[in-house]
């Protein structure tokens, strides 16, 4: 056969083979594959997650900046949530979760429990020098101001949760300490002296000194703060022990320490 019929009769085969595999792909139905709608390529993406509140204190001026369809919040394993706060996620529903301890930063971080600072009642001017302490302190916070139950309420979550201390700033430290000392958390001693009260605190194993500021001045509010932040956590002794375990016909033994 001759090349030229050779090539013609190759040519018109080729041609048959294509024509058979087309009409069998019609007869059956199948077409190239489509590409992906953008509208599924954006489901398949994970969802966003929850933003972070990296303070120690979580107050009311942080909360509220949040997006209004937020539904949950993550929060450090050793926050401290104001009552405000609190109830500002509470009346829109949006739940708070605690990160793992490993997690929350480094572990000297989570070694070191926040120093707290808070005025009561003051002057603007007393309110200032209760910045000015926090400010002298490693790992010190100002709360924000409020009155004496809503602060001692973040002062007790605090200790129960981190083992934190403070300072309370008010005119009237006696009933100010007496409020606090109904909490289980909390072990709030009154000086009017920088010695006397880290003394009272050493031996009550205090968490919480209570002071006129009108008593002290600014510079002996700064070093009574922290002198009182470097006394080591030691246990307590066995009266103070006894003395501190609910009774069961009191109100507070109904509070659970987390």
């Amino acid at each position: 056969m001759p090349s030229t019929e050779l090539e013609q009769l190759v040519a018109r085969i080729a041609a048959d083979v294509v024509r058979r595999l087309t009409a069998g792909a019609a007869s059956h139905g199948t077409s190239p594959p489509a590409a992906p709608a953008a509208a599924s390529m954006q489901a398949a993406e994970p969802p966003a997650a929850a933003p972070m509140l990296a303070e120690k204190v979580v107050v009311l001026a942080s909360v509220a900046k949040l997006p209004r369809d937020l539904r949950e919040v993550t929060v450090r394993h050793d926050a401290v949530l104001t009552p405000s706060a609190r109830e500002w996620l509470t009346d829109r529903r949006i739940t708070f979760r605690r990160m793992a301890q490993a997690a929350t930063s480094a572990a000297a971080e989570a070694g070191s429990p926040a120093f707290l600072v808070a005025a009561c009642d003051l002057p603007g001017r007393c309110v200032a020098q209760a910045a000015a302490v926090a400010r002298a302190v490693p790992h010190g916070q100002q709360l924000p101001a409020a009155g004496i139950a809503s602060l001692v309420d973040a002062f007790a979550e605090a200790a129960s949760r981190s083992g934190s201390r403070g300072l309370l700033l008010s005119p009237r430290p006696a009933a100010a300490a007496l409020i606090a000392n109904r909490k289980r958390t909390i072990r709030a001693v009154v000086a009017t002296g920088v010695r006397d009260a880290l003394q009272l605190a050493q031996e009550c194993r205090a968490t919480l000194v209570v002071v006129d500021p009108s008593r002290l001045g600014p510079g002996g509010l700064q070093r009574l703060a922290v002198e009182f932040a470097k006394q080591l956590h030691q246990p307590l002794p066995a009266d103070l022990a006894a003395a501190s375990r609910p009774c069961s016909c009191s109100s507070t033994a109904q509070e659970a320490t987390p």
